[in-house]
């Protein structure tokens, strides 16, 4: 059985493409007809640190909450304007932080185990006007191994990541202004994300 009780920091990088669809722009407060302009999709890095507090209500239930920095890169901001590319900066940092909780059901039979996990956070980043909802769930499985004395685990997972808030804000474009946008913002493809527990 796990502790009843735990904390634990995590280290955790991700690099997403994300595909922007029903987006509204305008340039210096103007707004722009869509046929004129359009932004595509965009490349983040996110690199985040996430200080995790749980307890086990029930043997199969562990209940969590959440609090992260994080910091990041967006990069190949793909758009275009009256037919040519969008002259929009190639990368654009970012940082923020979020708060969030979630829940975990698991099994276990001899050293195998698995789970399912389903959590949910709210984002503050200098490249969002708002909060930012983002829904995390998917499932995993692994092996225990090792022994008393040192104990590791192995697994696979999945995650899907969902962002059912609008998300708005502005960037600058080269020799005209500012860019205003407002869209739904969706991940293209697999999520690859990549973990280290370092407590």
């Amino acid at each position: 059985m796990p502790n009843a009780l735990g904390i634990g920091l995590s280290y955790t990088d991700e690099t997403q493409k994300y595909l922007f669809s029903n987006a509204s722009l305008s340039l210096n407060g103007q707004p722009l007809p869509p046929q004129l302009v359009s932004l595509d999709s965009a490349t983040a890095t996110t690199h985040s640190l996430t200080l995790r507090a749980d307890a086990w209500v029930f043997p199969f239930l562990d209940m969590y909450l959440l609090g992260s920095t994080f910091e990041g890169t967006a990069k190949d901001i793909n758009g275009s304007l009256g037919g040519q590319p969008l002259p929009v900066p190639q990368s654009i940092a970012f940082s923020g932080r979020s708060y969030g909780l979630g829940g975990t059901l698991a099994g276990k039979y001899g050293s195998l185990f698995g789970s399912y996990d389903y959590n949910i956070d709210w984002a503050w980043t200098t490249v969002n006007d708002n909060a930012l909802t983002v829904i995390r769930h998917g499932p995993r499985a692994g092996v225990i191994l090792g022994d008393q004395n040192f104990r590791t685990r192995a697994y696979l997972g999945a995650v899907q990541e969902i962002v059912p808030s609008a998300v708005t804000g502005s960037m600058p474009v080269q020799g005209m202004g500012t860019l205003g946008y407002k869209h739904l913002c969706r991940p293209a493809g697999k999520l690859d994300v990549s973990d280290r527990d370092i407590l």
